[in-house]
């Protein structure tokens, strides 16, 4: 629902402002008095269970033959760090944590590279839940009622890629989808919400956070290295009431490596790579964990850099492999624990990507080959700065989180018309975003009720510059300002009154303020007046747990996206034109059952409908220009299945299935004459079939295999003439082989077996796209080989 009120001008800002310094006001309290442990010796699994009762922590172990290990007594009073240790004293285990209530266990020897068994023997003992940290409140997977997936990004994945970022992500998931400009300037769809292939002033549909740290509001995907990240956990949407209105399609959470205040620890990888009809290229991380106080303070720090050599040539410029691309970044984390009850977590965040030219070819063109005038380079620059408090009373938990981003975005497109003599034009794009955002939010359980609520501002600006002229220097064209200011309250309640059945239900307050202004108007146009909305968003949802690890669950969600200001398409961009806000109401019906870490075989199953009012798009205008507008009503029903199964011990197969349709229904008189209604970039069909095998040749060392078989079903570039280009239909291949020893692996990686070209994407320029012979071809077969150390 919507309404629209009033507020006086500048009483936003400063709730934002207010908002943020609570973030960072809060002081820690006195330490409170150590609990009192008595955990009997006995098996490391059984063990683990009961520090986690006792403590509260949330403990995971997924090594069965470590899990069957005698453990410790453990008897007094300790902090639970404290007790942890002496519980695996001689065990031959250790742990990380992964936030201050949470901890991973692993075998000393080989804390993140050493295989463990892929299939679970059934007297390993309890197995520590997975824990869905993006649900706020610490809900382990198993009772879970929603579509969540966690993607585990641990190094001894022989065909780990961190350095692909988002890309990793999309083909392991079918019902995660991309465009396909290139790293850094991709937008990214979760199960079939997508409103258009084009960046513009549009609100993402999606979320992306680090931690509790959101990293975009109406940009791009910032595409971050996955270099010493735990996992990421995508929560289908949409997800207004915890993330907020405007993330109809869901969110993706990363979760990084937290500092470890006990062991100074370090890994690094380096690897070589090369692609067909292309060149070589190459990739590297490393992290370093300083204590800097033995369980009190500790600092992490990670330092990145690939280069993704290119494959397409402009025999008209006498240039091979252009479309070369350039990463760089690093993180910096430092966690405090002045007492056991409160942890404060900072960091910051800087990464660059610089692409030299665009990746498109031309259709009938010699293969992986175009012609243009000039390069097109793009640079997406990434900052981000944060802190966490954290505070532990019992069973409730406070959570507050400030942070700061500031995102650069420059595009260079080749604007010369399609005439052997005509002067040569080159058309830029900027765009400055500065996002401040903060979460204040208070969580708790009992036995039979669990709750969270908060408070939660932000802050967006965001100034969009196009500009055209000769190869050399350019005019200003014209461009927009859009800022936007929101205020919210929300809260979720789950009650599960025997655990048998439970009932959710919650909503989210929200006021946005937004204002947009042309930076250069014309004669007459009066500046854009700013609009206030009051939004509610509800989520309704139950789960029945019909039998151990079998959960089946429905969801109401609902979400809205704001609207602003845009260039108008219809007098040479000297005025302006508003796009209004959009709503989306999703149901779901899904199911659970089993666990790839603790059964033998496992499936979840969802079946989901989303009605979409008042669709805002970014298009491109006859003049090959960016606007946005509404196009209508639209739906989309998806199916999606991930399961697999544990044949053999060591043997893993799996698979993933996303099936899906989409459309305009009732489409703006605009669109009304198109026949082809299709939401775009999605494809119809979506399919993933995996298979790894891991082969313990000694104590010290093992061997791993792997192989993927992906398929991409058809899609469109966008609704209606010109936009309703073909793409897809293409089956992507690869395979991995790893040799691990001690402390050291050494992988290869093929990727693209068949050689296959395809099309990802059937644009690359705007001012040539509508003669629809724009393609993206797949990268060609490309060989990977990385070693790893950790110490």
């Amino acid at each position: 629902m919507a309404m629209v009120g009033s507020l006086p001008r500048n009483n936003m800002r400063n709730c934002c402002i207010a908002l943020a310094v609570i973030g960072v006001a809060v002081t820690p309290a006195a330490a409170k008095t150590r609990p009192v442990f008595d955990i009997p010796a006995g098996n490391v699994g059984r063990a683990l269970v009961e520090f986690g009762r006792q403590a509260g922590w949330n403990v995971g172990m997924t090594d069965p033959v470590l899990a069957r290990r005698p453990s410790n007594r453990v008897k007094g009073r300790h902090r639970p760090v404290e007790a942890l240790r002496l519980l695996l004293r001689s065990t031959g285990a250790n742990f990380m944590m992964l936030d201050d209530h949470s901890a991973k266990v692993f075998a000393d020897a080989l804390p993140a590279l050493r295989p463990a068994p892929l299939s679970r023997p059934a007297d390993a003992g309890p197995t520590p839940e997975i824990v869905v940290t993006a649900s706020k409140q610490q809900t382990p997977l198993a009772r879970y009622a929603g579509t969540v997936r966690v993607v585990s990004l641990s190094a001894a994945s022989p065909s780990s890629s961190t350095a692909q970022g988002t890309a990793t992500l999309v083909a392991q998931l079918p019902m995660l989808s991309s465009t396909e400009l290139g790293p850094g300037r991709n937008k990214v769809f979760i199960r079939g919400i997508a409103d258009s292939s084009f960046n513009g002033a549009s609100q993402s549909t999606v979320g992306h956070y680090l931690g509790d740290a959101r990293l975009t509001f109406n940009a791009p995907d910032p595409d971050l290295n996955l270099y010493d990240m735990d996992r990421v956990e995508v929560l289908e949407g949409p997800q207004g009431t915890l993330y907020g209105t405007g993330t109809v399609g869901g969110i993706i959470r990363f979760v990084p490596n937290p500092p470890d205040m006990a062991n100074v620890k370090g890994s690094i990888t380096t690897a070589i790579d090369y692609t067909s009809k292309g060149g070589g290229g190459g990739d590297g991380g490393a992290m370093v964990n300083v204590p800097l106080m033995i369980d009190r303070l500790a600092m992490r720090v990670v330092t990145y850099g690939s280069i993704e050599s290119g494959y397409i040539d402009d025999p008209s410029r006498g240039r091979s492999n252009v479309n070369q691309t350039k990463t760089k970044g690093g993180r910096l984390a430092l966690r405090w624990q002045p007492s056991p009850d409160w942890t404060v977590d900072g960091g910051l965040v800087v990464q660059d990507i610089a692409s030299a030219d665009g990746q498109y070819v031309i259709a009938g063109a010699p293969d992986l080959t175009r012609v243009t005038r000039i390069a097109q380079p793009f640079d997406n620059d990434f900052r981000l700065g944060y802190i966490t408090l954290t505070h532990h009373a019992g069973s409730i938990s406070l959570t507050s989180t400030t942070s700061i981003v500031r995102h650069d975005i420059a595009t260079v497109f080749d604007a010369t018309p399609n005439n052997p003599v005509a002067p040569t034009s080159r058309y830029d794009e900027q765009s400055d975003i500065t996002l401040i955002a903060h979460e204040t939010r208070v969580s708790g359980a009992t036995d039979t009720l669990s709750w969270v609520g908060g408070l939660a501002g932000l802050y967006n600006k965001n100034r969009f510059t196009t500009a055209i002229g000769g190869p050399s220097a350019s005019t200003v064209s014209n461009g927009v300002e859009n800022q936007v200011e929101q205020l919210a309250s929300f809260g979720q309640l789950t009650y599960c009154p025997h655990c048998k059945v439970e009932f959710s239900g919650g909503a989210r307050a929200e006021v946005t303020r937004s204002e947009g202004s042309l930076l250069l108007r014309a004669q007459g146009d009066v500046a854009e007046p700013s609009r206030v909305d009051i939004r509610l968003s509800p989520s309704l949802g139950i789960g029945w747990h019909a039998g151990d690890r079998l959960l089946v669950f429905g969801r109401f969600q609902q979400g809205a996206r704001s609207g602003g200001l845009a260039v108008s398409p219809l007098d040479n961009r000297t005025t302006s034109q508003r796009f209004q806000a959009d709503t989306l109401r999703a149901v779901e019906l899904g199911v659970r059952a089993g666990g790839r870490e603790t059964t033998h075989a496992w499936l979840n199953a969802t079946l989901s409908y989303a009605h979409w009012n008042n669709i805002q798009a970014d298009l491109i205008d006859s003049a090959g220009l960016i606007y946005t507008t509404n196009l209508g009503d639209g739906y989309v029903l998806g199916l999606e299945a991930q399961g697999g199964i544990s044949p053999l011990a060591n043997l893993i197969v799996d698979g993933a299935l996303f099936i899906n349709s989409s459309a305009l229904s009732d489409p703006v008189p605009a669109f009304d004459t198109s026949r082809d209604r299709d939401l775009p970039d999605v494809a119809a069909t979506g399919v993933r079939l995996s298979a790894a095998y891991s082969m313990q040749l000694s104590q010290r060392d093992a061997i791993d295999f792997s192989g993927t078989l992906r398929y991409v079903g058809p899609s469109k570039l966008g609704i209606g003439t010109p936009f309703a280009l073909s793409q897809g239909r293409y089956l992507m291949s690869s395979m991995a082989v790893s040799y691990a020893v001690d402390d050291t692996r050494i992988s290869l990686g093929i990727d693209n077996l068949g050689d296959v070209r395809g099309n990802r994407f059937s644009f690359g320029n705007p001012f040539g796209f509508a003669a629809g012979d724009q393609r993206t071809p797949l990268r060609p077969r490309s060989f990977r080989v990385a070693v790893s150390r950790s110490f």
